[in-house]
């Protein structure tokens, strides 16, 4: 965690957690649900999975480690591609950034993941992602922490 540069550039102090894998790989899918050791939710957060079709359009950031390097950041725009497939043309999506988590950036909800890129990134070659609804279908552990549309109504 933290393993970012300051506005320096600097390399900042990163704390590292050991981590069991609890789930992964359900329905085809290629993820990994892991279980640090230590309170890593307590002092970073959490970003909660979403479960619904999100309306394209909307703001949406990528927070990526290429290749294991230090954190990069870019926001961009939401574009469906269908039901279970999203994307995006308008953000520095780097090569070695796939399983990156793809968050709504009003709420900081984990929306989808990103899953690959195009060299010639633009509306007709998108980088794309599977969106959290069809991860929550097939992981039953991301069904039961999602937020979903029978969630919401029930909040209300």
């Amino acid at each position: 965690m933290n393993y970012q540069t300051d506005a320096q550039g600097q390399l900042e102090v990163k704390q590292s957690y050991d981590a069991n894998v609890i789930e992964s790989g359900n329905g085809g899918l290629d993820y990994a649900i892991l279980e640090t050791d230590g309170p890593a939710g307590t002092d970073w957060g959490i970003n909660v999975p979403a479960a619904f079709s999100e309306p394209a359009g909307q703001a949406i950031t990528l927070i990526q480690h290429p290749g294991g390097s230090t954190k990069k950041i870019d926001g961009g725009t939401l574009m469906l591609l269908d039901d279970r497939r999203i994307g995006f043309d308008d953000l520095d999506a780097i090569g070695g950034s796939s399983g990156s988590g793809v968050l709504r950036t009003a709420n900081g909800n984990v929306i989808g993941i990103f899953t690959g890129g195009s060299t010639t990134c633009d509306a007709s070659h998108p980088n794309d992602g599977r969106s959290m609804l069809e991860y929550s279908e097939q992981s039953p552990i991301l069904n039961a922490l999602a937020i979903d549309a029978a969630k919401l109504v029930a909040l209300r």
